[in-house]
């Protein structure tokens, strides 16, 4: 998975997708199903919306913003 910027990804399983360095910028992951090797851990997050899932996990949705060169700014 890469270039998915912006991406609307609600609800999507991705629980076997490899996401090694996908730029999720600005994507919506509401509800999606993630887990397993080469998830959200390895992928580029810069203003991403969460699942619920992951809301009470120590995770940055912006963390990658500065490498991504984006204003973190809250949409």
């Amino acid at each position: 998975m890469s270039g998915s910027q912006g991406a609307d990804l609600r609800g999507a399983d991705l629980n076997d997708a490899f996401m090694f360095d996908a730029n999720l910028s600005d994507a919506n992951l509401s509800g999606a199903k993630v887990g397993g090797r080469g998830g959200l851990d390895v992928a580029k997050l810069c203003r991403t919306t969460l699942p619920e899932s992951f809301l009470l996990q120590v995770l940055n949705n912006n963390r990658d913003c500065e490498k991504l060169n984006i204003e973190n700014h809250t949409r």
